[in-house]
């Protein structure tokens, strides 16, 4: 019993805030598909196009502060359990899935920001099987980890990515012409593994005729790129006053 409980507060204590003061905040910026996976279609755009340009895009604004990596960059098909496996491997703090919706109804648009979790919806499960490439059977848990460890991990991963989420909206309410469509839950296979928090973005219908012309242009590209950084922003810097709180509070 004393050694499950020292893992577990040491566990518990590599999860909690860290100081971002002087670190480099990293981000792995994930374009959906690639390669012979195009993702979903419009009349005149392609999603693993749209979403490559965005995340390019968005590596330009990298900093001393906030280094945004990517999983891909340019037209090239990597498997979804790969995607995870290289933000887990390059010790990331926050990863962001990028993609772009379809569905038989033209008049739905917007965007809709997704955490791991079960669908709750009949569209979030459809949405979640086409981004999984028809894959959606739950993955065991990893032998090797107690249980209760895997439920930490997820509750303290879960948090910090809904809060990432709630950012992403907010700031797209402020910068962006896009209809906001809510934060959701999905079993998206790309979040399911991640050592750390992580969303998954349908920055817009291709469906919706308004959207694919806004989503593919310069413009519209460049609104979403600067209310994804804002939203980056915003994040790593509630992170770092909860750390600062965080180490008040412990020094004590």
């Amino acid at each position: 019993m004393r050694t499950l409980a020292l893992i577990t507060f040491i566990f518990l204590w590599a999860l909690s805030p860290k100081s971002y003061a002087q670190d480099t905040f990293r981000v792995m910026v994930d374009a959906g598909h690639g390669g012979k996976d195009n993702g979903t279609t419009g009349a005149h755009s392609v999603e693993k196009d749209i979403v490559l340009d965005i995340a390019k895009k968005l590596s330009e604004m990298s900093s001393y502060q906030i280094e945004i990596m990517l999983t891909r960059h340019d037209d090239e098909f990597i498997k979804l359990n790969r995607r995870a496996d290289m933000a887990n491997e390059s010790h990331v703090d926050l990863f962001i899935s990028l993609h772009c919706n379809h569905i038989a109804h033209s008049y739905v648009h917007g965007t809709e920001v997704y955490v791991h979790g079960s669908g709750h919806t009949q569209e979030d499960r459809s949405i979640a099987e086409r981004e999984n490439g028809g894959l959606y059977a739950e993955n065991e848990l990893n032998e090797n980890m107690s249980f209760i460890l895997n439920e930490f991990a997820e509750s303290a991963y879960l948090e910090q990515s809904l809060t990432y989420g709630n950012q992403v909206i907010s700031s797209f309410n402020s910068s962006s012409t896009l209809h906001q469509r809510g934060l959701r839950q999905a079993n998206f296979r790309v979040l399911r593994t991640l050592d750390m928090p992580g969303v998954l973005i349908e920055l817009a219908y291709l469906s919706n005729a308004k959207n694919e012309e806004y989503i593919s242009s310069e413009k519209g590209k460049a609104e979403v790129v600067e209310v994804l950084w804002n939203s980056i922003v915003m994040y790593r810097n509630s992170l770092q006053q909860s750390s600062e709180l965080f180490l008040v509070n412990t020094n004590k």
